[in-house]
């Protein structure tokens, strides 16, 4: 089963994933890692996260689509792709198609919000990632746009969508792990 894991840039998506793994089973992909790793197969080099945000956004879900696949290949347990609805290209917001999730065989979103000055605040602390500069009515937009466009994809996929806090998406994630009620009594 393959769930994607969304929301806006310094949600803190990775981090949640990073330590729920120590307790849960499950393969964890990072869509940037996964598009970075197929154009280092196609061209023999490697973009930053910054030009994969600002560059072809649509082409680059086509190398999504085509690493994630080979990824999962052969694995049966949970899939967790750790990714984004909605791009923030730097020239303006652009919406990623249901469609790259229906060919990543998506059967769940959760979707990870938090208050937007809390992300503003770790978008500034980190040093690692190159990210546009937000007012925190921005990032506060970004999230609104990401949340509906998350629904729009399930409403379109027909699947389930949770909108989490960092509390709320543990209790959500635990659930995935639970073995199935059993019928028989």
């Amino acid at each position: 089963m393959t769930i994607a894991f969304v929301g806006i840039s310094g949600v803190g998506k990775s981090t949640f994933l990073k330590t729920a793994m120590d307790t849960r089973p499950f393969l964890h992909l990072e869509a940037s890692k996964l598009i970075k790793e197929e154009l280092a197969l196609v061209q023999q080099q490697v973009q930053s996260s910054e030009e994969l945000r600002t560059g072809a956004v649509l082409d680059n879900q086509e190398l999504l689509v085509r690493a994630f696949h080979r990824n999962v290949s052969g694995h049966e347990g949970l899939v967790v792709l750790d990714g984004h609805t909605v791009m923030d290209t730097g020239s303006g917001l652009q919406r990623i198609p249901a469609s790259v999730f229906a060919e990543m065989n998506v059967r769940s979103i959760l979707f990870l919000q938090d208050d937007p000055e809390v992300i503003r605040s770790r978008r500034t602390a980190d040093t690692i990632r190159v990210r546009p500069e937000r007012s925190t009515q921005e990032i506060k937009t970004h999230q609104q746009e990401a949340m509906l466009a998350s629904a729009d994809i399930a409403l379109e996929l027909g699947i389930p969508l949770q909108v989490v806090t960092h509390t709320l998406a543990t209790r959500a994630f635990s659930r995935l792990f639970l073995p199935p009620i059993s019928s028989e009594a």
